[in-house]
């Protein structure tokens, strides 16, 4: 189990806060949504025992993971941003010098075939890194920190960059994931966020907005989304999108028109709603 209680952290004593009083428990898998800047990374990091907080206290399974960090990482893979990959490797080759370095030389074949069937990457084994396509390579990345058994996975922003086929083959990796090892993911994207039936968590400028899960996020804009005809003038504050009809715009907002058609609330609405506007946290 992750706990947080009154965690803050910063990058120095006189830098602001990139996190600042995030309190949750999570005994399953964990959706950490926010905008880049928001303290995302930050908080995985924490998770992963990199970084120790400078206020509150933070536990994994009962313990502070920065306390032995080398032991933690025994069994809480990580999977980066950044495919920071060897390019002359195969994928092969990679994955068989880290069994080598974790000292698993004598079963190396034997894993390396696990993950490889298991991520569905058999047909790439003698290719090299550097031909990988985005998708290909966050795989590969997954496959290298599944090489030590996992029993909790952090994933930082996992499909970023990627086409849309690419994204759903890695959403479906860490749908079956998230069955065997708890798993702690960061995005922006909010279709990600729905391949796992996870709390979730929305920060916003280093602090927690709220704690709820995807489908529930779109009740945070109830009674403030609207229709409205494209051709009357706004509020400069008010946010609004463009609709499938072109004569219409989406609009959010507490100070609605009477001319305006209210309209049922997407899970884009509550997160925008709540990264604008701010919000009370509530408990899932």
């Amino acid at each position: 189990m992750i706990s947080l209680s009154n965690v803050s952290f910063r990058y120095g004593d006189r830098t602001p806060w990139a996190l600042k009083d995030i309190t949750l428990q999570a005994v399953n898998s964990l959706v950490i949504l926010g905008p880049s800047g928001a303290g995302k990374s930050t908080l995985l990091r924490l998770i992963g025992g990199y970084l120790v907080p400078g206020e509150g206290s933070l536990t994994v399974d009962g313990e502070p993971p920065s306390r032995h960090p080398l032991a933690v990482r025994e069994w809480i893979g990580y999977v980066p941003q950044e495919n920071d990959l060897p390019r002359e490797l195969t994928l092969r080759e990679f994955l068989r010098e880290l069994t080598l370095i974790d000292a698993r030389g004598g079963t190396a074949e034997a894993i390396v075939g696990e993950i490889v069937e298991r991520l569905n990457l058999e047909g790439a084994t003698e290719r090299r890194l550097k031909h990988f396509s985005g998708g290909m390579k966050r795989r590969a990345l997954l496959a290298s920190a599944l090489i030590r058994p996992c029993r909790l996975l952090r994933l930082d922003e996992p499909t970023a960059g990627l086409d849309p086929d690419e994204q759903a083959t890695i959403l479906t990796t860490i749908h079956s994931l998230s069955e065997s090892c708890q798993v702690v993911m960061t995005t922006q994207i909010l279709q990600d966020a729905l391949a796992l039936p996870a709390k979730t968590i929305l920060l916003k400028a280093g602090r927690m907005a709220i704690e709820t899960s995807v489908p529930e996020l779109a009740e945070a804009a109830r009674g403030r989304v609207f229709a409205v005809q494209g051709s009357e003038e706004l509020e400069p504050s008010q946010l609004w999108m463009p609709t499938a009809e072109g004569d219409r715009v989406r609009v959010l907002s507490e100070s609605p028109s009477s001319r305006w058609s209210e309209l049922s609330p997407t899970i884009e609405d509550g997160y925008l709603w709540l990264l604008r506007e701010g919000g009370a946290r509530r408990e899932s």
